[in-house]
């Protein structure tokens, strides 16, 4: 089954405790600052402003990020994951199946132009 926009609730938002907290250990050693939203949990490793990290929750829309038409980003549509913000890419991780570590980077400044 496909998902679409209207499928994610990117209005809830929830804070630490969880169900993200062991993965976040275990990526990072430690639960790093973060925010959920819907299925995902949005980590700011770049140390943002709390300004610009209130819009990164309040905007983000997984369909910036992931083609509902893409047979590889469904999972990460369908079962969320981890966006880690690091200051100049967004990189999604997801736990595949056994112990592999499923990812994908973007670069939000080289969309941007290129649209323009």
């Amino acid at each position: 089954m496909k998902r679409n926009a209207a499928h994610s609730d990117p209005g809830k938002i929830e804070q630490a405790g969880s169900r993200w907290d062991d993965e976040l250990k275990e990526v990072f050693g430690s639960i790093p600052p973060h925010d959920i939203v819907g299925l995902y949990c949005l980590v700011h490793t770049d140390s943002p402003s709390p300004a610009i990290r209130r819009d990164r929750v309040k905007t983000f829309r997984p369909d910036n990020y992931f083609d509902c038409h893409c047979d590889m980003c469904q999972i990460f549509l369908d079962q969320g994951s981890i966006m880690i913000y690091d200051g100049s890419d967004v990189t999604a991780l997801r736990r595949g199946q056994g112990s592999t570590i499923e990812m994908v980077s973007f670069n939000p400044a080289a969309k941007a132009a290129s649209s323009n």
